[in-house]
């Protein structure tokens, strides 16, 4: 097995090697900061969901270097997108604090319940009949709803209607 893994592996060309400076730097970097997160207690969204986030996002940069030094460029750059937008929501969760915080944990349970994960039916429905309230309560149509569970809860920013796009 090693010797087919090491040595007769199919290598594609890659932009880096885990062993440059800037790479093998990076990765240190991250290890360490990964390594730090792991101290702090994680899984419990209302008491750990700036750590879960900042756990994700260094993950992925992790990701993403590895993907580079394997040679899946458009790879790396899908995931980069994603951590992209994993520090988008950091950053919002931190600047507009707690009301925000609170609308962010109540939009995981609306799709925690739109994907079926919720095992109770009334449960299900109950929260499904909030959601509907709450996008009629911005003008929004049933139809909106899937991009509502994913970015309303963007709507606990104070006057977001009124910034500039």
């Amino acid at each position: 097995k090693y010797f087919t893994n090491e040595h007769l592996a199919y290598k594609m060309g890659t932009l880096t090697s885990r062993f440059s400076p800037l790479m093998s730097t990076l990765d240190l970097y991250l290890n360490f900061i990964l390594g730090m997160l792991s101290r702090y207690k994680k899984g419990d969204p209302k008491q750990t969901l700036l750590v879960d986030i900042m756990n994700k996002g260094f993950q992925m940069a992790k990701c993403v270097a590895t993907l580079l030094e394997g040679g899946f460029e458009t790879e790396a750059f899908s995931t980069w997108r994603t951590l992209h937008e994993n520090e988008c929501i950091l950053h919002c969760l931190v600047k507009y604090g707690q009301p925000v915080i609170d609308r962010y944990l109540a939009h995981i349970r609306y799709g925690v319940a739109f994907r079926g994960g919720i095992k109770s039916k009334e449960e299900t429905d109950a929260i499904f009949i909030e959601i509907k309230e709450n996008m009629k309560e911005v003008g929004l149509k049933s139809k909106d709803m899937k991009r509502y569970i994913e970015y309303g809860w963007l709507l606990g920013v104070k006057d977001v209607m009124s910034l500039p796009t």
